[in-house]
């Protein structure tokens, strides 16, 4: 694990387990916090709004996204295969539309990984 320096605390995480990371502005900034620096903030006033969304880093998180891309996946193939055929566009507009989609879900979760937790 590479140094990793908290963003509430400027601290030093020194061990995995403590490292918790949260999305910040649409997936594409991730905070780093220590369990205890994470739970404190969420406690403040808006902190539930301003931390972000819920750590990215778990195992619920990680669980959740399989099932999640094979829906994408599927209802694009679905809706991009069951259109009219008069409606070309809307055939291609579907599936691009699914892939930003993934991108946006699975983005935040991969880097976290190959940057802070590998």
């Amino acid at each position: 694990m590479t140094k990793i320096i908290c963003d509430r605390c400027n601290r030093q995480i020194k061990y995995r387990e403590d490292l918790v990371v949260t999305p910040y502005i649409l997936s594409f900034v991730l905070r780093k916090y220590h369990n205890a620096c994470y739970a404190q903030r969420e406690k403040t006033f808006g902190g539930y709004f301003f931390v972000g969304s819920k750590p990215i880093n778990t195992k619920v998180y990680t669980y959740l996204m399989i099932p999640a891309t094979i829906l994408v996946l599927f209802l694009a193939f679905v809706y991009s295969t069951y259109t009219p055929q008069n409606i070309g566009l809307f055939r291609l507009i579907i599936p691009l539309v699914a892939i930003l989609g993934l991108l946006l879900l699975l983005y935040p979760r991969v880097y976290s990984y190959y940057k802070y937790e590998k």
